[in-house]
């Protein structure tokens, strides 16, 4: 099954209830952390050049998100990506991002 990852932060929860709670709070964890803030794990997140950069293309950005969710989180498998277009125009990519998990962690 397909599920879309919220990209807000007021969603985290301390105990998620089931494992699709889990998986896609850590997806929505690994894309909202740049690498090198946390302080036991400097390589957990995305690169800033890639977040940051008002240079940094669409397809540049997807790649560091799933190469990032293949390494960070196992259980669950990179889909795809959107952004808004409305956003860009403003500057801002924000992604919805979609993942599927894998069969056995359900």
């Amino acid at each position: 099954m397909i599920y879309e990852v919220s990209m807000s932060a007021d969603d985290i929860k301390i105990i998620p209830s089931n494992v699709v709670e889990e998986i896609m709070q850590n997806v929505m964890m690994i894309v909202n952390t740049t690498k090198l803030t946390v302080p036991l794990d400097r390589a957990f997140g995305l690169d800033s050049s890639v977040v940051d950069s008002p240079q940094t293309s669409a397809s540049r950005i997807t790649a560091e998100i799933a190469k990032a969710i293949s390494e960070l989180e196992p259980r669950a498998r990179f889909i795809g990506l959107s952004f808004n277009e409305s956003d860009a125009i403003n500057g801002q990519l924000k992604p919805k991002l979609k993942i599927e998990i894998k069969e056995e962690y359900l």
